[in-house]
């Protein structure tokens, strides 16, 4: 998801994680959602965005970058569902500047 001749280590400041609870909708537009109208050329928006985060994240090898998300152990989170989306900067991406992962679908489990 990033400009092929990039690493993570090149990035340019920080990663921004979405997490969704819905990926058929968005603000009334269906997903997902090409963003080429708003300067993102190549990117989609895979689902809605209700929580922002921002990331550290470690280089994990050419366009990839690594984190690592703890959950509280909670019962009454087996069996939720949720989307994850990275954005970060990458001025040479497209006009706007900003490049998005793609989605990650997580199912929570039982431990």
């Amino acid at each position: 998801w990033w400009d092929r001749k990039k690493s993570a280590s090149d990035l340019y400041g920080l990663i921004l994680g979405f997490i969704g609870t819905d990926n058929q909708s968005s603000g009334g537009s269906s997903l997902p959602l090409n963003l080429t109208p708003y300067g993102m050329q190549g990117c989609l928006l895979w689902h809605n965005a209700d929580v922002a985060i921002g990331l550290a994240c470690q280089g994990a090898g050419l366009n990839t970058a690594e984190h690592h998300l703890s959950l509280p152990i909670n019962p009454t989170l087996t069996g939720a569902n949720l989307f994850l989306q990275a954005w970060t900067l990458q001025p040479s991406f497209n006009s706007l500047g900003v490049v998005l992962s793609n989605g990650l679908d997580l199912t929570i489990g039982d431990v």
